[in-house]
């Protein structure tokens, strides 16, 4: 029994939003955070040398299936305000979201400046877990403001940068950015094994990934997290099935939408005559697609 105990524990996926956040939105990760930082972005090595993580974490309070921000805001040496994101299942209207906060951290900006001037580079990081960019082989896409026509550079300060672990080549490209893209989509010990060896900087992440992946209660938000995040594959999946049944049978285009709009309202606590009235249909139907 006490074996078992003692026994090590599987690692946690570092390309969970929450293990992502622990693994480098510390103090102490500072080095694996400026190297993966140097990785992505064509900035000099000195921008690096100072740090400043604005939102430093303590494991997040995890409350009715719900986590706070998990994004990572780094304040370079000179002032350029970053923030890094992991978003491992692409949401509804993502890129749009993308660009929200983005704009966003330039309003913040503003409000602490006294004149433009003092308006320094904003900018996005952005890693997920599925392609978003279907157009591109790249993993690794840097987006500016950009006159197509003329082909010319608008000299803005916002900076919004995608990687996409789907596209990661199976070997590598040669580049620091590949081991660090390996390392986050990584699920198998020979894998994490693998890339420690191959890169110093990112065995010191594997070595922090071991030690946080015995700690129970990381642990314990994290499969809870996983959790939620299958339920809502599934009843997304769900939804979009009974959508596309009752559109065949129906002859409703609307049935996708119909269906996961049912359910969200369901699943926020609204009632069914509340639901029925909201999205114009029937009790008879709402009560039929819920069954």
């Amino acid at each position: 029994m006490k074996e078992e105990k003692e026994k090590k524990k599987d690692l946690l996926l570092p390309k969970n939003d929450l293990v992502f956040r622990l693994l480098f939105g510390s103090e102490d990760s500072k080095e694996i955070l400026s190297d993966i930082l140097k990785a992505i972005l064509n900035m000099p090595d000195e921008e690096f040398e100072t740090l400043t993580i604005t939102n430093p974490h303590l494991l997040p309070e995890y409350r009715d299936g719900k986590l706070g921000i998990l994004d990572i805001k780094v304040k370079t040496k000179t002032g350029h305000y970053l923030n890094i994101e992991m978003q491992v299942n692409l949401v509804n209207e993502f890129s749009k979201r993308v660009e929200f906060y983005n704009g966003k951290m330039l309003v913040e900006q503003m409000k602490k400046a006294d004149k433009y001037s003092a308006i320094k580079r904003n900018i996005s990081i952005i890693i997920v877990g599925e392609v978003l960019i279907p157009e591109s082989k790249s993993y690794h896409h840097c987006f500016e403001r950009y006159d197509i026509k003329n082909k010319v550079k608008f000299p803005g300060v916002t900076e919004i940068h995608t990687l996409e672990m789907p596209k990661i080549p199976k070997t590598s490209d040669s580049t620091v950015l590949w081991d660090w893209m390996y390392f986050l989509s990584a699920e198998k010990e020979e894998e994490f094994k693998m890339i420690a060896e191959r890169n110093n900087v990112v065995r010191e992440a594997v070595i922090k990934l071991e030690v946080l992946s015995q700690d129970e209660r990381a642990r314990l938000v994290y499969e809870s997290l996983e959790k939620k995040r299958l339920d809502d594959n599934t009843r997304e999946e769900f939804a979009e099935k009974r959508g596309i049944k009752l559109g065949e049978e129906r002859g409703e285009k609307r049935g996708i939408a119909l269906a996961k709009t049912i359910l969200r309202l369901s699943s926020e606590g609204k009632g069914i005559q509340e639901i029925a009235e909201q999205c114009n249909i029937s009790i008879d139907k709402v009560m039929e697609i819920l069954e």
